[in-house]
């Protein structure tokens, strides 16, 4: 499935994701990406549940919840830097995971 397939987010947004990763590289987390593409909330969530973001190396679960942390809230809106998953060490260790990622 393409991402012009992806139902319930709007097609500007959706052409932004190839053409910033096009200009700025493969995105390297949620992180980057979330800082790069700037998208609403709730089209973020469509993007983790239909597996368009899977390149990123974590599980869905893991991005949705690092996509509901505070620190997802606070790119979106300008206020933090950029360090990568922040949180997801903490993440992992309550679900028994290791807190190595990879990203793509």
């Amino acid at each position: 499935m393409g991402l012009a397939e992806i139902k319930g987010v709007p097609q500007a947004l959706l052409a932004r994701i190839p053409a910033e990763r096009a200009r700025g590289g493969s995105y390297r987390n949620l992180a980057d990406f979330i800082r790069r593409v700037r998208p609403a909330k709730a089209d973020l969530d469509v993007l983790i549940q239909c597996g368009a973001l899977d390149s990123l190396g974590l599980t869905r679960p893991e991005l949705q919840w690092l996509a509901d942390s505070d620190y997802a809230a606070g790119l979106r809106a300008g206020e933090l830097p950029l360090d990568g998953d922040a949180g997801l060490a903490d993440f992992r260790a309550r679900i028994g995971r290791s807190s190595q990622t990879t990203a793509h």
